[in-house]
């Protein structure tokens, strides 16, 4: 019995770490203010078991958004911008306790944060944008000018209002876009990269039938390949869910467990040179056994003190 409860210790040690996952979500809800949508919302973001959400065209005031979304997610935080022209407001909801905020920024039809979370070490940024149907090259080329998009770990989400190819186009009625050469372009130029979705399926229909329906993936997410190296692993998909004529889209991210402190390696050749020992003895101080610190704590502390004395 006790040899195999060692071995099955050792089977725990050896089995790889498990990677730890973070869910970003967005959805074009076309507005929140029925009960339906509401509703929609709320017992979607429950199942998809999201960490972050983005929501383009809330269709009010920031302020009344961010009390919606509060009341409506516990144990949420939410950030929202007003709805403007055709920007249609937009909204940031991430949960409390996974995710902190360190910056935030708002520019019409755009929205930012920089965050950290448990899962990765070190911050990265996430926009939530609601790309315009007309003078989109403008749009496009005015955001990337901005030293706000240039951080090289980003996730970039929300309805982008564009397609890349034939392939993201149904119906009889529908066309390519006549601008996916230049947005294969830009997101080259800007270091992006779409992930394929799991299976490819519009994200907006048009709502009609017969020859005059149209489908065509309009909503996704970009990663840069600064953060994407870093990623072992990531999901993409659509859910065919709610009222709105778009459909919400995933990204799952899986990051791999922060590595443990190295221990502190002995080489027993140390003990030939003079200026070792000498080392030590200044470095170590003798245990007191009337000390309110345990004898256990002590040794520890010289530790470290030897291990700092003998990388300097």
């Amino acid at each position: 019995m006790g040899n195999n409860f060692q071995f099955q210790g050792y089977l725990e040690q050896c089995r790889p770490p498990k990677l730890l996952k973070m869910i970003m979500s967005s959805w074009n809800c076309r507005g929140l203010a029925s009960k339906p949508k509401k509703l929609a919302l709320k017992e979607w973001l429950q199942k998809s078991n999201s960490d972050i959400i983005f929501l383009q065209e809330t269709f009010g005031k920031g302020s009344e958004v961010e009390s919606c979304l509060k009341s409506l997610l516990p144990g949420w935080f939410c950030h929202a911008i007003d709805s403007s022209g055709h920007s249609g407001g937009l909204a940031i909801g991430y949960r409390e306790g996974r995710i902190k905020c360190l910056n935030l920024w708002g520019l019409r039809n755009v929205m930012g944060m920089e965050i950290i979370t448990p899962e990765f070490p070190s911050s990265f940024q996430i926009v939530n944008i609601y790309g315009p149907c007309q003078g989109r090259e403008a749009f496009w080329l005015d955001l990337f000018s901005k030293s706000l998009m240039k951080s090289p770990q980003t996730v970039v989400g929300g309805d982008l209002n564009f397609s890349l190819g034939r392939a993201e186009a149904w119906g009889p009625s529908a066309r390519e876009d006549p601008l996916t050469d230049f947005f294969h372009q830009i997101l080259s130029d800007h270091n992006l990269i779409d992930p394929s979705p799991i299976n490819l399926k519009p994200t907006w229909r048009n709502r009609r039938i017969g020859e005059d329906r149209i489908a065509k993936r309009l909503d996704r997410f970009l990663i840069s390949e600064g953060l994407i190296r870093r990623v072992p692993l990531l999901r993409h998909w659509v859910e065919e869910v709610g009222n709105s004529d778009h459909f919400p889209i995933l990204l799952d991210l899986s990051f791999p467990p922060p590595k443990p402190h190295a221990p502190f390696k002995f080489n027993s050749s140390w003990l030939q040179e003079p200026s070792f020992n000498n080392l030590f003895k200044s470095s170590w101080i003798r245990a007191d056994r009337n000390a309110t610190k345990s004898m256990s704590f002590q040794f520890m502390e010289n530790m470290k003190r030897l291990k700092s004395a003998t990388k300097s």
